[in-house]
């Protein structure tokens, strides 16, 4: 039951940092994630949804906040196991794509920019609802 509830809570702190995520309050945000990957890496199994949906989101954090050693490790890993786990057309592998553009544009890393831009597929940019929130990564991915 108390592991029940722990998991529960770490779905609350996620949800939460990806709330101050949005509001710009990046830093608020990262003890909630950090917390919520911890547990989730601690009884999660490496291949259950939960678990790398949170790295995704805490890579994504620590690229915000010039972490990029530690966002790029999570967020590689994340995009691996969401792509297997979802297919490589899949709306949230898209969305995991776009994290990885967004750290190698703030990172200045241009060569591994192309490697992974050249990953993202025009059926997938198609998705509605990768469209409707296109205006959000139009930078990250607009080829020079």
């Amino acid at each position: 039951m108390i592991e029940d509830s722990r998991l529960q809570i770490s779905a609350i702190e996620t949800t939460l940092g990806r709330i101050l995520i949005h509001l710009n309050r990046v830093d608020a945000a990262l003890p909630y994630l950090e917390s919520a990957f911890a547990y989730r890496a601690k009884v999660l199994p490496e291949s259950q949804w939960e678990r790398f949906k949170t790295a995704s989101i805490l890579g994504h954090a620590y690229v915000r906040v010039g972490r990029f050693v530690r966002a790029e490790e999570l967020l590689l890993d994340a995009f691996e196991r969401i792509q297997l786990d979802r297919g490589p057309e899949h709306y949230r592998t898209t969305q995991a794509l776009f994290r990885i553009l967004d750290l190698y544009t703030r990172w200045e890393k241009k060569e591994a920019w192309q490697r992974y831009r050249g990953r993202l597929t025009e059926s997938a940019l198609a998705h509605p609802i990768i469209k409707a929130n296109r205006k959000l990564w139009e930078e990250v991915i607009a080829e020079d």
